[in-house]
């Protein structure tokens, strides 16, 4: 079995690995919005700031799940 590690050390400093998909959510999440925003898609959101938060909370999970060991 593969000791996978529970912490990522970026330069000696430990975070756990739902901090870096949580970053990972937000920046896709980001770039999703920018997109939208560009092909005038967004305005049939309701509430986009409700719609960036509920996106990047997805994309966090789908993150932590699949692309992150944990």
């Amino acid at each position: 079995m593969f000791s996978v590690p529970h912490e990522i050390d970026l330069f000696g400093i430990y975070f756990p690995p739902f901090f870096l998909a949580s970053a990972l959510g937000v920046l896709a999440t980001c770039l999703l919005a920018w997109r939208l925003n560009a092909l005038r898609l967004s305005r049939y959101f309701t509430n986009p700031a409700l719609a960036f938060l509920a996106v990047s909370a997805i994309l966090a999970c789908l993150f932590g799940t699949f692309v992150l060991p944990s």
